[in-house]
């Protein structure tokens, strides 16, 4: 997978949903697919404050991870999805890409649709 950022016709939310997919996939999820990457992201996922300290409340508050129930066609049979880490991880590529891989160093600042304002103190 690779998260284009320089291109302009990147989506910060499709970048989003391929990390929870990316995710999904590496923990050999048993639904791992674009829809359910895109629900996840959608139902579950928040900004964090500092990560170090989510990473030590998921690993101390089991009850943070959480299941999500993917109906893999109409009618049917379900499967159940776990849902951890990715709740904050995702976010965190805006602002940390190396989440995904050491060889990315600068954060999503560029978007469709979306630029950050750049800051001054």
């Amino acid at each position: 997978m690779s998260l284009d950022h320089g291109s302009d016709e990147f989506s910060c939310g499709l970048g989003v949903a391929l990390f929870v997919r990316w995710l999904l996939r590496s923990r050999n999820e048993p639904d791992s697919s674009p829809e359910t990457a895109e629900q996840i992201k959608e139902e579950f996922c928040y900004v964090y404050l500092e990560v170090v300290k989510e990473f030590t409340r998921f690993d101390q508050e089991l009850q943070r991870l959480q299941k999500y129930v993917v109906e893999q066609q109409p009618g049917g049979p379900k499967v159940t999805v776990d849902v951890g880490y990715e709740k904050f991880l995702a976010s965190g590529i805006f602002f940390n890409p190396r989440f995904y891989s050491s060889d990315s160093f600068e954060a999503l600042t560029h978007c469709r649709g979306y630029s950050y304002p750049k800051l001054s103190y």
